[in-house]
């Protein structure tokens, strides 16, 4: 799913609209299957207010499990070989994957240099998060 708005759906070129989104949960659940969210807070273009709607959403939407995780840029993406386009940049330090790598991480520094969001607010988003769904992680 990643996100709830179809304008950052379009932008990350998912194919696919909210109300598509939200027919195929409750198709699922219809029946009978457990279904899982994907979220991804901190797209391009995002403002705090557009995550902690993303989080809002999420909650109607009443999933059976729920991970959100911190925008990522991997190599041999869009984001990765044009993130000026953007309007980010990103921190790989010292070359070191381990590094950056940021599934199962709390508190820690967000290594997308994002103009609307610090890493300090996505630390406390990805909190906000985790208590809202009251689901919590499931990676952790």
């Amino acid at each position: 799913i990643e996100t709830h708005n179809d304008y950052f759906l379009n932008l990350i070129n998912k194919g696919v609209t909210q109300q598509q989104n939200e027919q195929a949960i409750k198709l699922a659940k219809q029946v009978g299957m457990k279904v899982k969210g994907f979220f991804i807070l901190g797209l391009p273009n995002q403002t705090y207010k557009d995550c902690a709607d993303t989080i809002k959403y999420v909650v109607s939407l009443n999933l059976d499990y729920v991970d959100f995780y911190p925008l990522s840029v991997y190599p041999n993406t869009e984001l990765w070989d044009t993130p000026e386009k953007f309007n980010l940049s990103y921190k790989l330090p010292n070359g070191n994957w381990s590094e950056y790598y940021q599934v199962g991480k709390e508190n820690h520094e967000w290594k997308v240099n994002h103009p609307n969001i610090t890493s300090q607010q996505m630390n406390d988003l990805l909190s906000i998060a985790k208590k809202a769904t009251k689901k919590g992680i499931t990676y952790e």
